[in-house]
């Protein structure tokens, strides 16, 4: 997911992927210790997302209370 399509979304829709993201990356972290994933660069992408995703919720939260 794209930084600009997490713009577009809601706040709801924002803490939705958040969870996903976080679950997906602690299910890759399983499948490398057990050997079953490969892809290592997948732990990173998802972290930039989850990253992304505290961001906008943060802004978001400010641009509310003003």
């Amino acid at each position: 997911m794209k930084f600009t399509e997490l713009k577009e979304q809601s706040t709801q829709d924002i803490e939705r992927v958040l969870a996903t993201s976080r679950d997906e990356v602690r299910q890759t972290r399983f499948a490398l210790v057990t050997g079953q994933a490969k892809n290592v660069r997948d732990i990173r992408k998802k972290r930039k997302i989850i990253a992304q995703a505290l961001t906008l919720l943060t802004q978001k939260r400010k641009a509310e209370k003003k």
